[in-house]
């Protein structure tokens, strides 16, 4: 036979796992229900910003939901899959390299995310750092510069990735059935 045997020793990964594991045990420390109350605020242009405030914890996470700004939303194809795509790209004061050093320095945890109905981008980080990290939350949030050269790179990806997907009968099918629930022309 020419079958070909792969075996993986996952003992050296669980050993070295729980060797780190072992010297870096956080704290334990019990969330109470009423930490599950959020501060709700609203911003003077009527945005409401949801706080789940608890100085216990160590790490901050900030998530921003952009409610119908998903790919149904979009007027051309991909806008918001470039959009999100190229966030972290550049800035009005920060070039890719400054936040992709910057992030990585202060171990900030970055994604953005778009779905058909909306685009959440999400930070997190370590609390001690929280004053280094808002201003590359802000930059990336409020002023992306969206640099050509890597637009254009991204746009001819995604035309091959589409080209590909479409050879592949698991994304044709899912294709077809949404066509078959929601009509030809739908936005999903």
């Amino acid at each position: 036979s020419n079958k070909v045997k792969c075996t993986f020793d996952s003992r050296i990964l669980i050993l070295n796992k729980r060797q780190i594991m072992k010297s870096n045990i956080p704290d334990f420390n019990t969330i109470k229900v009423d930490d599950f109350n959020p501060q709700v605020k609203t911003l003077d242009n009527g945005i409401k910003v949801y706080c789940f405030n608890n100085n216990d914890m160590d790490v901050v996470f900030s998530k921003f939901i952009f409610y119908n700004a998903g790919t149904i939303r979009q007027d051309k194809f991909f806008v918001t899959l470039m959009t999100k795509a190229l966030l972290n790209q550049g800035t009005k004061s920060y070039s890719s390299l400054d936040i992709a050093d910057g992030l990585d320095f202060y171990g900030v945890d970055f994604s953005a995310i778009a779905t058909n109905e909306y685009t959440t981008i999400s930070f997190s980080f370590l609390r001690e750092y929280q004053k280094d990290v808002f201003p590359y939350m802000n930059e990336i949030i409020k002023y992306p510069v969206f640099p050509q050269k890597e637009l254009d790179i991204l746009i001819n990806k995604s035309k091959q990735d589409f080209q590909l997907k479409c050879q592949q009968t698991d994304f044709l099918a899912r294709r077809e059935f949404i066509a078959n629930i929601f009509g030809k022309d739908n936005p999903y």
